[in-house]
């Protein structure tokens, strides 16, 4: 099945016409890759790695140079409804309908901290050497990775975020 461009945002049409330049993003057969929801909801590019978050098919993670596919179940990521990626380097943060899950490259091993479970994520982005996380109900979030501790930054002035967007030394919400 192709992906229907009329329903991609801004950023996700962006992303998808840089795909379809650089690597022939309409050649890549999705029944070969698990593809089982023709609805994205977040791309990730991490050098020959592309992660597809569906809106109810869960994680793929596909190697455009080897053609070889991973589909993530809920047994890795806390749900299958993806709702935002992002990358620090090391971690791939998963951003779910129910959580957060968090893969690490290095040993991939996943996780999902508790502090999040059941919270509904929209974003999640760098800022300052710490993590934010953008929710619906919870506010922001903030992730302290060397501490590994969660806190509310929201004091009870915002419960639902949909975007957080770092730009220069300044968090817009």
């Amino acid at each position: 099945s192709l992906i229907n461009e009329t329903l991609l945002s801004g950023y996700e049409l962006d992303l998808y016409h840089y795909l379809a330049d650089k690597i022939l993003w309409q050649s890549i057969d999705t029944t070969a890759i698990a593809y089982k929801d023709p609805n994205v909801s977040a791309i990730l590019i991490d050098k020959d790695v592309i992660y597809i978050g569906t809106w109810n098919g869960s994680l793929i993670c596909y190697n455009y140079i080897l053609e070889e596919s991973k589909f993530y179940t809920r047994n890795e990521v806390i749900c299958e409804n993806i709702r935002t990626l992002y990358n620090d380097g090391r971690y791939i943060y998963v951003g779910t309908q129910e959580g957060l899950s968090i893969l690490d490259k290095r040993s991939q091993r996943w996780s999902s901290p508790n502090e999040l479970k059941g919270v509904s994520i929209t974003s999640v982005t760098e800022f300052g050497g710490r993590i934010f996380i953008g929710t619906l109900g919870s506010g922001v979030v903030e992730y302290d990775k060397t501490a590994m501790t969660f806190s509310n930054k929201s004091q009870d002035l915002m419960t639902n975020v949909v975007s957080l967007n770092p730009i220069g030394n300044i968090l817009f919400v």
